[in-house]
C-alpha cells in the first residue's frame, strides 16, 4: 500500500514540473511573439507607403475610369494602349480592368484598330453605354459604312465623335439618319473641310444633349433638334438658315460657342433663358451687341473674339452679371 502511494505522488511531481516547464515554455512564447511584433511595425514604418496599393477597389476603378477618360479625349487611337500600360502594373490592376466593364465603353473606329479589338471592347462592356470615336476613316471597300460590330450596338452609344474628310463624313451620317439612337447624349462632328451636316434628327436621338459641329453647314432641318440641347458650338455656315428674331426657343442651352457667318442672325433669333457660358468669334464686338435688344442675364463667363473691337459698353449691357469676361482681337 505505501508502495503503490509513493508511486502515485511521484507521478504527480513529475506532472507538476512538466506543467511548470510547459507554462514557463509558453511564457517564453509569448514574449517573443510581443518582439517580433513590434520589430514589424517599426520596420513597417520605415517602408515608403504606396497609398494607391491599398485604395478599395471602387477607388482604383474610378481612377483607371478617370486617366483613361482623359486618355481617350487627347488621344483616342492610343486609349487601349494606355489601358495595357495600365494592366501591366500589377496582377491586381490587370484583374481589375480585365473585369470591369465601364474600362471597356470607349471604342475608336480607325485604322490603327483591328476589328477583333473593337469586338473585344463591345463584348467586354456588356451593356454599358459607349463611346465611339470615328478618326480617319477609310474604308478598305470604299464604302464609308460603319464597321458591323459597332452599328449592331447602337443602343448603347452614349456619344459619337467623327472626324474625317467630307465624302467619309457625309456617308457615314447618312447610313445614322434612320438608325435608333436611344442613348446618344453628344454628338461631335469635325470635317476637314466644309460639310453639309443634316444629321442629327429629333426623331432618332430623343436623349441628345450636347452638339458641336465644326467645318459644317448644318441643315435648316436640324433647327428643331437645337431646342433640347445643353451644349452647343457651331463652327462654320448657316447663313441659309435665314431666321427669324426670336425664333428658336433652347430653355435648356447653358453654353453656346459661335464661330459663324451670321451670327448677328442667330444671336437675335435664339431666346436662352438659362445661358451660362457664351464664346463668340466675331466682326465687330460693340456694333454687333448695340443691335441686339435682348439681355443675357444669366452669363456668368463671356469670351468674345473680333477683328474690330472698339467700346465694349454695349457688351457689358448685353450681359449685365459677367463675372469672367475675356476678350480678344481676331484676323479675319
Amino acid at each position: 500500500m505505501d508502495g503503490e502511494l509513493a508511486q502515485l505522488r511521484a507521478e504527480f511531481d513529475r506532472l507538476h514540473k512538466r506543467e511548470c516547464e510547459l507554462q514557463q515554455e509558453l511564457l517564453n512564447v509569448h514574449t517573443a511573439e510581443e518582439a517580433k511584433r513590434k520589430l514589424i511595425d517599426d520596420t513597417a514604418k520605415l517602408q515608403p507607403v504606396v497609398v494607391i496599393d491599398h485604395l478599395p477597389v471602387g477607388v482604383l476603378v474610378r481612377i483607371l475610369d478617370f486617366a483613361l477618360y482623359i486618355t481617350c479625349y487627347s488621344q483616342w487611337h492610343k486609349h487601349c494602349i494606355q489601358k495595357h500600360l495600365f494592366a501591366a502594373v500589377s496582377r491586381c490592376w490587370r484583374d481589375i480592368i480585365m473585369t470591369t466593364p465601364s474600362l471597356w465603353t470607349t471604342i475608336c473606329v480607325c485604322p490603327t484598330w483591328p476589328s477583333s479589338l473593337v469586338e473585344m471592347h463591345i463584348e467586354r462592356s456588356r451593356e454599358y453605354p459607349l463611346a465611339i470615336a470615328v478618326l480617319e476613316w477609310r474604308s478598305v471597300a470604299n464604302d464609308n459604312t460603319f464597321p458591323g460590330p459597332v452599328l449592331s450596338c447602337t443602343r448603347r452609344w452614349r456619344s459619337l465623335t467623327i472626324r474625317a474628310s467630307v465624302v467619309p463624313t457625309q456617308s457615314l451620317l447618312r447610313n445614322l439618319s434612320s438608325v435608333s439612337l436611344p442613348c446618344l447624349k453628344r454628338i461631335q462632328i469635325e470635317s476637314y473641310q466644309d460639310v453639309s451636316v443634316e444629321f442629327p434628327a429629333t426623331d432618332n436621338t430623343p436623349v441628345l444633349e450636347q452638339l458641336v459641329l465644326k467645318n459644317c453647314r448644318p441643315a435648316v432641318a436640324l433647327v428643331p433638334s437645337l431646342e433640347k440641347l445643353t451644349t452647343l458650338v457651331l463652327h462654320g455656315q448657316i447663313g441659309h438658315w435665314q431666321l427669324g428674331p426670336q425664333s428658336i426657343h433652347m430653355p435648356l442651352l447653358r453654353s453656346l460657342t459661335i464661330h459663324v457667318d451670321c451670327s448677328s442672325m442667330l444671336l437675335q433669333a435664339i431666346v436662352v433663358p438659362g445661358l451660362s457660358h457664351f464664346e463668340a468669334s466675331l466682326f465687330d464686338v460693340a456694333s454687333l451687341f448695340g443691335e441686339i435688344p435682348l439681355v443675357f442675364n444669366e452669363v456668368h463667363h463671356l469670351c468674345l473674339r473680333a477683328s474690330i473691337i472698339r467700346s465694349v459698353a454695349q457688351v457689358c449691357q448685353a450681359f449685365p452679371n459677367v463675372r469672367h469676361f475675356e476678350v480678344g482681337t481676331i484676323y479675319i
